[in-house]
């Protein structure tokens, strides 16, 4: 449920406006049972390994972004300390997570920058 939750929520990375750039941004389309959205992934380094990432996305259809704010607010509920700091905010048809709550065996937290990177690739996106 986790990979298809991350693969939905594909790119919500949005600067926080905590003023720091991230330090990887990547960005693709994407199709998913039928969904499609653009996604941008905002990754940050600490100590040459991400230790925080954001998501962007904006879905085709404002309902099924609705439905995805919706879903992504239940796995906060039900993830309990594993997401306490994740934020999550919906406006029309884009979904954006803050501190998304990964680890090192979905390839994004914890991970250096070339595995991010290459974790990002493997889900189609375009890295820079």
């Amino acid at each position: 449920m986790k990979k298809y939750l991350l693969l939905l929520v594909v790119g919500m990375f949005l600067l926080t406006g905590c003023g720091k750039k991230a330090d990887i941004t990547c960005t693709g389309e994407m199709e998913e049972g039928g969904i499609k959205a653009k996604a941008t992934y905002y990754a940050y380094l600490k100590d040459d390994k991400v230790n925080r990432v954001d998501m962007e996305m904006e879905i085709d259809d404002e309902n099924t972004a609705k439905q995805t704010c919706q879903t992504m607010e239940l796995l906060k509920t039900m993830s309990g300390d594993e997401a306490k700091d994740m934020v999550v905010k919906c406006s029309g048809k884009t979904v954006t997570i803050e501190n998304f709550p990964a680890d090192e065996n979905d390839g994004m937290i914890g991970v250096s920058k070339e595995e991010f990177i290459k974790a990002a690739e493997g889900q189609s996106l375009t890295c820079k």
